[in-house]
């Protein structure tokens, strides 16, 4: 089929348009000097619907490479860049894969939005990451709600409550949700492509991922209660509970 025989989906356009709406909430809570994407060759790891893409391609970018496992969505993604961004078809490409098929070609940056917290092995999609990325280039990684957060399970447990995905025993919430939908023979929350990743398994992982944290923040954002979830994360035992996303800069020596 090609481009011009193809009908967007509304409901996927809808999307688009509504992530395209927050990319600048989404740039604005990272360094400001990390935010440079004149001339450089950019890899977007779950790029989605292709928002993110387009967007630093509009902004400079010389190249840039969005991956996805979700091929409905690279599809919708090289669609609409051919029929909305003609003047980008030389500079922004969509492929349906995994990082680690990618070939070793080095990166200048690698930016990935709302993705780590469903990947399944973040620790190995870092390593993979590092080897297509050039020395001195950076990694931008910002994500969020946290697991532990109160509604960290992205609504995908149906316990409705906040923090009740944490509350309620892991195999009384699989027993429900397979009685709803038997098919889906659900065993464990990692089936739901949440990989569960607590905040202090998010600070491990990148402190000892071989990278320099160049930087390293949590509930970044203008939400009416993020200044009330900040001071509550302060107290040690709460921290856990109350820390709703990361924006984290990574550099490769």
């Amino acid at each position: 089929m090609t481009d011009r025989e193809m009908t967007l989906d509304p409901v996927d356009v809808k999307l688009f348009y509504k992530f395209q709406s927050f990319i600048p909430a989404f740039w604005a809570r990272f360094p400001a000097e990390s935010i440079d994407f004149e001339g450089k060759r950019i890899l977007e790891v779950g790029s989605g619907h292709g928002d993110l893409s387009i967007d630093m391609a509009l902004k400079g970018a010389r190249e840039v490479v969005g991956i996805d496992i979700k091929c409905p969505k690279i599809a919708f993604a090289e669609s609409y860049l051919s029929q909305n961004y003609k003047q980008l078809k030389d500079i922004v490409t969509f492929k349906c894969c995994d990082v680690s098929e990618l070939p070793l070609d080095p990166f200048n940056m690698i930016v990935s939005k709302n993705t780590f917290e469903h990947i399944s092995d973040p620790r190995s999609c870092l390593d993979e990451m590092k080897k297509r990325l050039r020395p001195g280039g950076k990694v931008l990684i910002g994500f969020s709600p946290l697991y532990n957060s109160p509604f960290g399970d992205h609504g995908r447990t149906k316990t409705f409550i906040p923090w009740g995905h944490v509350i309620f025993p892991e195999d009384w919430i699989m027993r429900r949700l397979n009685k709803k939908v038997p098919e889906r023979n659900l065993n464990r929350i990692s089936d739901l492509e949440l990989n569960t990743y607590s905040f202090r398994n998010w600070q491990e992982l990148f402190y000892s991922s071989g990278y320099q944290v160049f930087s390293l923040q949590a509930n970044r954002g203008h939400h009416i209660l993020m200044p009330v979830f900040s001071l509550m994360r302060k107290i040690p035992v709460l921290e856990e509970y109350f820390t709703v996303n990361l924006f984290v800069v990574l550099e490769k020596a």
